[in-house]
């Protein structure tokens, strides 16, 4: 087939692709000029819209900058506040427009130059130091859904077990019991800040969260160690923990000797020591004690020392009393029940908050602690020795 043949079907399909286009082509106009149509009125709407809003803060009949603002129709048209008026709820909120409340212009005067001109302002907030916390980790900690825990200790045990003759009565063994009880007590407390400073600096909330958090970690701190037992407080590890007494006699003991001591009270009541607790006073005090040549008993002011005496670990506090210390098989002697973890609450309740805009932020939890052997822990004064 020559090219003369194929023309009339090489015209016959150019015809054909040429009319496709064109519908397409026309399609495409037609699109966008109803997109153009509604853009148009799209805008149109959104003008009627604005137009709605601002008359619906001006009185019937007034116009314009002269127009007095109308918070009756703003009640009117709210949903909340028809269900406050009729009981259905104890408090609303209404949203205003930007146009509801005039605004003053500014002047020329030192307080307006700073509310338009800000402050460098350094990200967060600057927190003093914390205490560190310590004793919580030495202990096995145990929760529990319970008010109170019950549990039955030894007080004395006298053995009588002996060798027996054949047909002989055996001697008979008497151990003293009691039961105990571990209350879960409440440690709580609460500030106060304002709704504005939670909304407009996102860091104080985790700034309150924190330093309540550590202030309330600060007070358990100081129940688990010397909490008296009476009233609403812990039954404490210092409090229940059995005195030192030295096995013999010794000449002018220093704190070291009595900690060594001490130590071996523990190990005579079938214990093993865990660690040792003094005031950080008390540990500067045996740090800096000096030999005869002047240099250092125990540590070297180049390295940062580990903090060991006799092979067991010191724990350092302020919750302990300057010149007293502990020492225990803290794994075994007690166990510390967390009946509610730390939780903080935000709320907004009272009506002088209300009216002021203030928050309370309150963190609180409930604990308890059970000396299970007091005899694995031993208590002491060191009388002011070196």
């Amino acid at each position: 087939m020559n090219f003369e043949e194929l023309k009339p079907a090489i015209r016959e399909f150019t015809d054909a692709a040429n009319t496709k286009i064109d519908a397409a082509a026309a399609r495409v106009k037609h699109l966008e000029d109803l997109r153009q149509k509604d853009t148009q009125q799209m805008e149109g709407l959104r003008a009627e819209l604005n137009e709605l809003c601002q008359k619906s803060v001006r009185r019937p009949g007034t116009t314009g900058t002269e127009a007095e603002l109308n918070l009756e129709t703003l009640l009117d048209e709210s949903s909340g506040f028809k269900a406050l008026k009729s009981k259905n709820t104890p408090k609303c909120s209404i949203a205003l427009p930007p146009t509801f409340f005039s605004k003053a212009a500014l002047t020329n005067t030192t307080s307006a130059v700073n509310a338009v001109v800000d402050a460098l302002r350094l990200p967060g907030i600057v927190v003093p130091g914390q205490r560190r916390l310590t004793i919580r980790d030495l202990l096995p900690v145990l929760p529990v859904k319970e008010g109170s825990v019950e549990y039955v200790r030894e007080v004395s045990f006298t053995n009588s077990a002996t060798p027996v003759a054949e047909g002989a009565l055996k001697p008979q063994s008497t151990p003293t019991l009691e039961l105990m009880t571990a209350k879960m007590i409440t440690i709580a407390h609460w500030a106060h800040a304002s709704k504005q400073i939670l909304d407009d600096v996102p860091q104080l909330q985790n700034y309150l969260d924190t330093r309540l958090r550590n202030g309330l970690q600060y007070a358990e701190e100081l129940q688990l160690l010397m909490g008296s037992g009476s009233g609403d407080n812990v039954n404490g590890l210092y409090t229940q923990a059995t005195a030192y007494a030295a096995p013999f006699t010794f000449a002018s003991p220093t704190s070291i000797d009595m900690l060594r001591l001490a130590i071996g009270q523990i190990e005579n009541s079938y214990y093993l020591a865990s660690a040792i607790v003094l005031n950080p006073d008390d540990w500067t005090r045996i740090e800096l004690i000096k030999k005869t040549d002047d240099a250092y008993l125990l540590a070297n002011p180049k390295e940062n020392g580990a903090r060991v005496l006799w092979g067991v670990p010191v724990v350092t506090t302020a919750a302990m009393t300057i010149d007293k210390f502990l020492v225990g098989d803290f794994q075994t002697a007690a166990i510390l029940f967390d009946r509610q973890e730390p939780t903080l609450d935000i709320a907004f309740t009272d009506q002088d908050d209300f009216v002021r805009n203030l928050c309370k932020l309150r963190v609180e939890e409930r604990v308890g602690l059970a000396v299970t052997l007091p005899g694995a822990l031993v208590k002491g004064d060191f009388g002011l020795m070196a």
